[in-house]
């Protein structure tokens, strides 16, 4: 997946399962360990959290999964 700047995704508390809030990427950092891009996400609070510290999904990524979800909640109604 390619982070962009400027992409908007959700962030939750992977230990608990508690949603974090709504974000942008702001900027996006390289870990030195493994050489992978790590987002930078300013929450709609205002709060600064790294990706890697985190759970995330863009916004289109979470769309998708409802859609899916969803057809897939029609399909077992029939």
């Amino acid at each position: 997946m390619s982070i962009k700047i400027g992409d908007k995704v959700q962030c939750w508390d992977e230990a608990n399962y508690n949603c974090i809030g709504w974000g942008k990427i702001i900027r996006v950092g390289i870990s030195t360990k493994d050489q992978e891009e790590i987002p930078l996400i300013q929450l709609e609070n205002g709060r600064l959290i790294w990706g890697n510290l985190c759970a995330w999904i863009t916004e289109e990524a979470a769309i998708k999964a409802g859609i899916r979800i969803w057809k897939a909640i029609k399909e077992n109604e029939k």
